[in-house]
């Protein structure tokens, strides 16, 4: 079972993401609303792949939060964002995300990323 991590400040959203991942077989080790703490929880939890939201609460941006993981830890990323901006894609590119999901995304496009980012 893969381990993945909602990064994710809507929290209709992130519950909606997790009910249907976690109903399709995949573990949520957990759930973040903060940039900051999406790097302590990659950490600790050690996720197989982390949903990260562009926009977040808090002082940093789920880019800035992506690349620190990727650094740090190696994990892929799956950004999810309403932002399909020139200038986000930029910044978003340069990390190498394994996926970019433009909201509103269908189940079939979110299983779709993931399963080619964990190569299932």
């Amino acid at each position: 079972m893969s381990k993945i991590m909602i990064v994710e400040d809507e929290i209709i959203v992130s519950e909606d993401i997790r009910m249907i991942l976690s109903g399709n077989g995949y573990e949520i080790v957990a759930v973040v609303a903060y940039a900051e703490e999406a790097i302590i929880m990659a950490g600790r939890q050690k996720p197989d792949l982390v949903l990260m939201d562009i926009k977040l609460a808090g002082k940093m941006n789920g880019i800035e939060a992506a690349s620190k993981i990727k650094k740090q830890m190696n994990i892929p990323i799956i950004f999810m964002t309403a932002n399909a901006d020139e200038e986000t894609y930029k910044k978003v590119h340069s990390i190498d995300p394994s996926a970019y999901l433009l909201k509103p995304f269908n189940n079939n496009e979110l299983f779709d990323s993931i399963k080619f980012a964990l190569n299932e």
